[in-house]
C-alpha cells in the first residue's frame, strides 16, 4: 500500500486532525514555511517569526540569517518592546505565552516569559502595556502580564474571543 502525501500552501490549523484518507490518516504533511511577523529593530536588525516552523530567525541589514531559535509551539505575531527587546507571541494546544527575546552581539537571548491560559494571536506595545488579540477581542496587559482589561469585542463575529 502506498503512503499519502499532501502539499499545502495555504493555513491550516491542526492539520493532522483535519486531513485524513480513505486508508485513515495522512501519513506526511508538508507545509510551506510561513513568515507569519515581522518586527525590525532599530540597528537595522530585523525578526522573521517561521509558524510552522516553531521559530524566530534574526536577519541583518543584508537579509542573511545571524541567528536564530526554535520554540516548542507556533510564534504568532511580533512587537518591539526596547531597541534591543521583542516580546514574541507563542501558541499550540498546551502553550500560550508572550515570550521576551532579545539581540546581545547578534545573537538571540531568550528572556522571561509571560505564561496564559488561552491562545492570543497579536501583540503591540503602547508606552508600558502590551496589547494582545484573542479571536475577536481585544485585551490591554501590563509589561508585567497583568491583566488590566478587556478594551474591545467584536459581538458580531463568530468567533468571540471571549475569555474569562
Amino acid at each position: 500500500m502506498s503512503d499519502y502525501y499532501v502539499n499545502c500552501k495555504g493555513s491550516v490549523f491542526r492539520a493532522a486532525r483535519m486531513l485524513t484518507s480513505n486508508s485513515g490518516a495522512v501519513k506526511s504533511l508538508m507545509i510551506d514555511r510561513a513568515i507569519t511577523a515581522i518586527c525590525f529593530l532599530s540597528n537595522d536588525q530585523i525578526f522573521v517569526a517561521y509558524q510552522y516552523c516553531n521559530n524566530i530567525k534574526i536577519l541583518n541589514h543584508q537579509y542573511q540569517v545571524v541567528s536564530e531559535y526554535t520554540f516548542t509551539a507556533h510564534p504568532h505575531d511580533i512587537c518591539q518592546i526596547t531597541p534591543s527587546e521583542v516580546a514574541v507571541v507563542v501558541n499550540d494546544d498546551k502553550t500560550h505565552e508572550v515570550q521576551f527575546v532579545s539581540v546581545n552581539d547578534g545573537r538571540l537571548v531568550i528572556g522571561t516569559n509571560l505564561n496564559f491560559e488561552h491562545s492570543y494571536f497579536g501583540i503591540a506595545r503602547y508606552r508600558k502595556n502590551l496589547y494582545l488579540t484573542a479571536g475577536t477581542a481585544l485585551y490591554k496587559y501590563s509589561i508585567s502580564g497583568t491583566r488590566l482589561n478587556k478594551l474591545y469585542q467584536d459581538k458580531t463575529a463568530g468567533a468571540t474571543g471571549n475569555i474569562k
